[in-house]
């Protein structure tokens, strides 16, 4: 049996395959100049550090809940929020920006904890990877948290972003990676399991304002126990093609989002080789 480790061919490769041929190339195929194969581009780390330290105060948060369910959740969130403040220093992040990331961070729990001061998520496992058998294939993965909200299950995602949350939202409703979560628990606890989107916008106000919003996806039978298998297969078959031929088509709906650009778009545009080396680091070397 093939596994398909969750740093190899995890929910968002198979994204990435979904949405655009080329883009699984440059992502995944392409050679990097100074070795090494599949382009990551090199980019301000300040945007995803943020929302890495808002994952880790929140994953510290929940676990803290599923370990001691009665106890007084004031100390709980002090510690939650040190435990990413504390992180800061493992993320690169330029001098001048350290103060505004502490701020912007204590700033988010503090509306985070004020509007679900009467939480009803009720936690039952946080960061717990997960085996979904697909045929010959094992696909793998993290799972934020799982829980219960408003008595049914939910494999709970927490997101950051600076766009409007309405906005966001859409671009997860049929995201191969949280439909491969949900499928996974539904099959081991044998009855359904939806996904709720726990979003987090940081608006860039001068007031560190941040929209706090919930977004459940709820899926019919079908759509997990018949598409995303189907889907699966059908993209790893397209992506064989692709080797085969040595052609990766190219999407051009999908080269600039509600939810902003692809990060290869300049080199669909410009097709200059040198903007590899320039732009990119190399994805496994």
């Amino acid at each position: 049996m093939g596994i398909i480790k969750g740093s190899d061919w995890g929910g968002s490769r198979l994204v990435s395959a979904q949405t655009c041929k080329q883009k699984y190339f440059h992502a995944y195929e392409e050679e990097h100049p100074e070795g090494g194969h599949g382009l990551v581009a090199i980019e301000d780390k300040y945007a995803p550090s943020k929302g890495s330290l808002i994952h880790l105060g929140l994953q510290h948060y929940y676990q803290g809940l599923i370990d001691n369910p009665t106890q007084a959740k004031g100390p709980l969130i002090v510690a939650s929020i040190k435990e990413s403040i504390d992180h800061i220093k493992d993320f690169e992040i330029i001098p001048e920006k350290l103060p505004l990331i502490k701020d912007e961070i204590i700033s988010a729990f503090d509306q985070y904890f004020e509007k679900y001061e009467v939480e009803d998520i009720v936690p039952i496992e946080a960061e717990k990877p997960f085996n979904l058998r697909v045929d010959n294939h094992v696909h793998t993965g993290i799972i934020d948290l799982f829980a219960k909200w408003h008595d049914e299950y939910f494999v709970i995602d927490h997101k950051t972003t600076s766009l409007r949350l309405d906005q966001f939202f859409k671009k997860f409703r049929f995201d191969l990676s949280l439909m491969g979560y949900a499928k996974a628990k539904s099959e081991e606890l044998g009855q359904p399991v939806h996904i709720l989107i726990n979003g987090i916008r940081f608006k860039g106000d001068k007031a560190l304002t941040v929209e706090l919003e919930r977004e459940p996806i709820m899926y019919a039978p079908g759509e997990l126990e018949e598409h995303f298998p189907a889907t699966v297969h059908s993209i790893k078959r397209e992506i064989q093609m692709c080797k085969e031929d040595d052609y990766w088509p190219k999407s051009g709906a999908r080269c600039v989002e509600v939810w902003g650009d692809c990060e290869f778009r300049r080199l669909c545009v410009f097709q200059d080789p040198s903007m590899v080396k320039t732009f990119y680091k190399a994805r496994n070397t």
